[in-house]
């Protein structure tokens, strides 16, 4: 009975654990991480020397074919076109055009702490130009200038260069364990070497699997979607569901998309509660990855439940909180009923004179505002 109790409150301190590891993985210390500051309209500047910029340094390689001059910030889009045509995250990202170079930002640790890191890599279009490089992250003690941890090293050759892969971008991730101290988050380039969306967590431990997880609550549903940020090799996805974070259940299953853009929609969350989600990516051999844990909470949010929908008489609308204002509208945004909404769950509407159609019913409180659609007969 003792030792059954002693394992039970061990799991209970491991899972307590990994929860806490799920939120700190959110705390990224790195400012203008996504390199978003200062806008750039134009798609290079042409720099030299050791510049600043909203809180990084970067570094030209000196020894480079053409010497130290980099273009910083490059913007989104097509105009330019021998890198990709869009960031990995934001707007903008971090280019070096005709040099290699570091680029780095400081930080401080004030207790011993898990550490972990990540950033994504991409290489320009091959041209006369272009040379071998490898992109990595290594963390180095500035009281020893000493690199303390290094993340996995993403290699760019001339065939790596070529389309589609030059539109690609590939995941660097480092864990380590760091005493009190300053540091230095810095990142390699080389010659056509592209660096965006950086990140650093204390207290953070970071899964090698290639697979940024984002998701969001609206409109009564949870809304994900990632990227695969390493070499894909068909790989299909199947999307996870637990209401506990340790017992998942398959909800769904995504082929390998090459635009890399994955959407799941659950249309069903457990209401006023923690909903875990991961991916577990399954490539051609079998072998099996998942992604971190992120945990969508709908506590507080509305979800709003419209029956019979479709409907001929009678509407009721359920899930209701708070004072408020329900409105129905038509199919180009007239609104054709109102109610005011007092402290009630659940209301029956008569929308028996209603022509036939699609309507939405739109339902706003002091703090949220949900829309639900349905069908007149």
């Amino acid at each position: 009975m003792k030792k059954a109790f002693f394992i039970s409150f061990l799991l209970a301190i491991l899972v307590f654990n990994g929860y806490k590891s799920i939120s700190q993985c959110n705390n990224n210390i790195l400012v203008n991480a996504s390199f978003e500051e200062p806008t750039q309209n134009l798609i290079g500047n042409n720099n030299l020397g050791v510049h600043l910029i909203s809180g990084w340094a970067i570094i030209p390689e000196q020894t480079s074919p053409i010497r130290g001059i980099f273009n910083i910030i490059k913007t989104d889009g097509s105009i330019y076109p021998n890198g990709p045509d869009i960031s990995f995250d934001g707007n903008q990202y971090m280019s070096i055009k005709n040099c290699g170079g570091i680029v780095y930002q400081d930080f401080s640790l004030t207790a011993t702490q898990n550490v972990g890191y990540k950033g994504s890599f991409s290489s320009k279009q091959h041209n006369a130009n272009y040379i071998d490089w490898i992109g990595k992250i290594d963390i180095v003690d500035l009281s020893t200038d000493q690199i303390v941890s290094s993340s996995n090293s993403i290699s760019f050759t001339n065939s790596s260069g070529f389309i589609p892969e030059q539109e690609s971008w590939f995941l660097a991730i480092g864990n380590t364990t760091l005493p009190p101290g300053n540091y230095r988050f810095a990142v390699s380039l080389g010659l056509f070497g592209n660096f965006d969306a950086a990140f650093l967590a204390p207290g953070c431990i970071l899964s090698n699997n290639g697979i940024s997880l984002n998701g969001k609550h609206k409109n009564g549903r949870v809304h994900l979607n990632w990227k695969n940020n390493l070499p894909n090799n068909g790989a299909n996805f199947e999307i996870e569901k637990s209401t506990d974070g340790r017992n998942f259940t398959k909800i769904g299953v995504k082929n390998f998309d090459i635009s890399n853009n994955y959407i799941f929609i659950d249309n069903n969350p457990t209401p006023e509660s923690k909903n875990y989600y991961r991916i577990k990516k399954v490539n051609q051999t079998g072998i099996v990855q998942y992604s971190d844990i992120i945990i969508i909470s709908t506590k507080g949010n509305i979800s709003l439940l419209l029956s019979p929908n479709p409907t001929v008489n009678n509407l009721t609308v359920s899930g209701l909180k708070g004072k408020g204002q329900l409105m129905i509208k038509d199919a180009i945004g007239r609104s054709i009923i109102q109610n005011n909404i007092l402290d009630i769950q659940s209301i029956i509407i008569d929308v028996s004179k209603l022509p036939k159609g699609p309507y939405t019913v739109l339902y706003t409180n002091e703090t949220n505002s949900v829309n639900q659609k349905f069908i007149k007969q």
